[in-house]
């Protein structure tokens, strides 16, 4: 599901996230460029420890910082399943 550069926000996403936390036929998403921050971080993390049929997740060019990438990693560490999780262009580290 592509739903890059729909400027949703945190809300929406958070609604979103939650929605798809025990669907079973979604394998890719792309929530880049939607303005998403650290509030839901720790929806983002509960979606990847609990959803195993999601293959891919993109969220490039959002406003993830540090404190919620390690809150997203801690919720992937389970999933083995995942074989991609870019989170470029975030606030992550580096040149922010």
């Amino acid at each position: 599901m592509n739903l890059e550069g729909n400027r949703f926000g945190n809300n929406s996403a958070k609604e979103l996230l939650e929605t798809l936390l025990y669907n079973r036929s979604l394998e890719v998403l792309n929530i880049s460029r939607n303005g998403i921050t650290d509030f839901c971080a720790e929806d983002i993390a509960t979606l990847l420890n609990k959803n195993k049929n999601l293959k891919e997740f993109y969220m490039q060019y959002n406003m993830i910082k540090p404190a919620g990438a390690i809150l997203i990693f801690q919720g992937m560490m389970k999933n083995i399943d995942l074989r991609v999780l870019d989170m470029s262009q975030n606030k992550i580290g580096g040149n922010e």
